[in-house]
């Protein structure tokens, strides 16, 4: 027996996986941290303490407070419930204890100065996250071993179902595992402290899904539904069915499949996101000019030099960078491809859960329509202001690239194609959860419960879409060329919000300036009512306050133009940015283009290029855009932009025109107002 016992460990320790987990320099460091004795023996004794309150107020306590509790242990069985009661709270001690597990996965090795050691190893970043997470099992076994001896007393009560207890088990081993490959993603993108709050904020949600009656489509992310499901069929007497319906049977629209099956789905997406969020780490690119340490080290980096302030932040964000550029070079290549699938991925679960807990909830004929639009617009919100926090990206992030077959397509475009994607997918999801759950929708109500009919529902419903997908368009396009000028995705994300608060408050400030020149009896003050009111449409309040409700009263005519000003602002919104879009990013690989030339005076003179007349640097760029001509006329004459002091210049003649230049801007802006006045014309005499 002993012969064979040695036999199989040898077998397991020469397999791949074995020495691909365990043969690196962090997992035997951290399997000596992680199973220290004094600390083990103290998260045993907290497991052992919190599972004796629990059961004994379970078993004590509640009862005499509560007819439902003994009415549960008399139908269901006293060793069974004290079984799920132990379930449950190690549950919540395990999603206490995990993410603090791993919260120190990287910034152990950083504050204690061997994260170089391991960078130099060539050690891959995802074999790096497989030691952590190997190390991690034989202390997940230690606190379900502890537990084993109430279980196995608690099952002599009476009650138990061995086969429930060991998918229990399993469940809670799947979810322990679980937050540690959550928690090690986000600590492989954000600060190990915010991925730790986050990690504890993600699990306590998902407890709060799983507790209380949501849909059994949302209640995936926490083994508690499964151990709550039994107690609760059992207790519901008539109403079994509903249980049944609500906590235990997951409907994606049509089609039914039970929550364990589901939930096994859900969670293997997010290992296999997790695992690929670990093995490709942040989306990254060296800014040039930026050493490690934050320091200049190259011509033309004096706009970088406030950097140094934030010199922590730096620091982390390149070591990092060090770190996952260790991955295998086809799946660095491979990176915003990959990317971009695991993002669209995630959006998609989401989306497909929200809109299936609105349109496919057992109750949807009895919930009043206003629950039903609310619900629908907040899975739209939630799912596009989600979107656009995860596609938020800086400067650096915007040097990537992907090349293939001599086509170098950049970063900025693959973002831009998860968000069409999302919309689309959004708006199938829209047609098919109304035409699933039409029927049930167009069942009478009672007067305080009904907002009209399914079809005054369904357009209320497609004007909200419709309405939020321009102004997301806009505000993506608004923080991407804001991302073009700066490092921290802070400001980016502020960009955003100052953005759409404007969109939605500027120009509806217009509609009572309007209506009160409606109402001026100054010899030709109505006139401009309407085409003021015209520029108040290209806020979606004033869109949707003008379809869903009616226009002004003091319009005398119904034109075309009000019913296509939102879109036709919209347009123009959306081509302007853009195009400014696309010349910031444009600008900024052309940058990195310079600084990646190794003879920059060699390769100025190959080319013709002269000095800049301030500093005589040859570290120059096109420049994307001027105030005084915009994109168009600083293209037209060939303006050039120092990256050492920042002079913008003519390139063939290496000279500024300051005059010319405000001469041009004088011509252009003035031509801008004589056509604002002349569509101001043209609009009062259309309409």
């Amino acid at each position: 027996m002993r012969a064979r016992l040695a036999q199989l460990k040898e077998r397991v320790e020469e397999s791949w996986l074995y020495r691909y987990a365990w043969d690196n320099p962090s997992a035997e460091h951290d399997a000596r941290t992680i199973l220290s004795a004094p600390k083990v023996g103290l998260w045993l004794g907290l497991e052992v303490l919190a599972i004796i309150l629990a059961t004994t107020a379970m078993l004590v306590i509640a009862p005499a407070e509560e007819a439902e509790f003994r009415d549960l242990l008399e139908i269901a069985g006293t060793g069974r419930v004290l079984i799920n009661t132990t379930f449950l709270t190690m549950t919540l001690l395990v999603t206490l204890v995990v993410p603090f597990r791993a919260v120190g996965l990287l910034e152990g090795p950083r504050w204690r100065g061997y994260l170089d050691q391991v960078i130099t190893t060539g050690l891959s970043p995802l074999r790096y996250f497989a030691g952590k997470v190997a190390s991690s099992q034989p202390f997940f076994m230690a606190l379900f071993a502890a537990s084993f001896p109430f279980v196995s007393l608690f099952g002599l009560l009476g009650g138990a179902d061995w086969t429930q207890v060991l998918a229990g088990y399993l469940l809670l081993y799947l979810y322990a595992n679980l937050l540690l490959c959550v928690a090690c993603a986000l600590g492989s993108l954000l600060h190990e402290v915010l991925a730790l709050l986050l990690t504890l904020f993600l699990a306590g949600l998902g407890h709060f899904l799983a507790v209380f009656p949501f849909p059994a489509v949302l209640a995936t992310y926490s083994p508690a539904r499964y151990l709550l499901i039994p107690g609760l069929e059992t207790v519901a007497g008539t109403k079994a069915a509903q249980v049944q319906d609500l906590y235990a049977t997951v409907s994606l629209l049509g089609l039914e499949i039970g929550w364990l099956p589901w939930t096994l789905a859900v969670w293997a997406l997010l290992f296999l996101l997790c695992g690929l969020t670990c093995a490709l780490g942040p989306l990254h690119a060296f800014v040039p000019g930026l050493n490690n340490f934050g320091s200049l080290v190259l011509p033309g980096d004096r706009n970088l030099f406030r950097l140094r302030k934030f010199r922590p932040f730096v620091t982390r964000r390149t070591e990092l960078a060090f770190l996952f550029d260790n991955r295998s070079v086809g799946l660095g290549r491979w990176a915003l491809p990959i990317r971009a699938l695991q993002l669209f991925a995630l959006l998609s679960l989401i989306a497909v859960q929200l809109f299936s807990s609105v349109f496919a909830n057992p109750f949807v004929a009895e919930l009043p329509h206003d629950i039903i639009i609310g619900g629908e617009v907040f899975s739209l919100v939630f799912c596009l202001v989600l979107t656009l926090i995860l596609l938020t990206t800086g400067q650096a992030q915007s040097l990537t690239r992907f090349r293939l077959a001599g086509i170098s397509i950049p970063q900025v475009a693959f973002d831009g194609a998860i968000l069409i994607a999302l919309l689309c997918l959004l708006v199938l999801l829209h047609v098919s959860g109304w035409a699933y759950a039409w029927a049930e929708i167009s069942k009478p109500r009672s007067f305080w419960r009904s907002m009209g009919g399914a079809r005054e529902l369904f357009r209320s419903a497609s004007l909200a879409l419709a309405t939020l997908i321009p102004l997301t368009i806009t505000t993506f396009l608004m923080m991407k060329l804001v991302a073009a000028r700066f490092f921290g995705k802070g400001w980016v994300l502020l960009a955003g919000v100052v953005f759409v608060g404007f969109c939605c408050a500027a120009p509806s400030v217009l509609v009572p300036i309007a209506e009160g020149f409606a109402r001026s009896k100054v010899e030709g003050a109505r006139a401009w009512a309407e085409p003021l009111y015209l520029l108040s449409l290209a806020s979606p309040l004033t869109e949707a306050s003008n379809l869903l409700d009616s226009p002004p009263r003091w319009l005398e005519r119904d034109h075309w133009l009000l019913e296509r000003a939102f879109w036709f602002w919209q347009a123009l919104v959306i081509a302007y940015l853009g195009a400014l879009v696309w010349r910031a990013h444009r600008s900024i690989l052309q940058r990195a283009e310079v600084f990646a030339t190794r003879d920059i005076e060699a390769e100025a003179a190959a080319r013709g290029q002269l000095p800049c007349p301030s500093c005589g640097s040859q570290l120059q760029t096109e420049t994307p855009s001027t105030p005084w001509g915009g994109i168009l006329l600083t293209r037209f004459f060939k303006e050039v932009r120092c990256l050492e002091c920042g002079c913008d210049f003519h390139g063939p003649s290496g000279e500024t025109h300051p005059r010319r230049n405000f001469y041009i801007g004088v011509v252009r802006y003035g031509f801008l107002g004589v056509m604002l006045l002349f569509g101001v014309y043209l609009t009062s005499s259309l309409m």
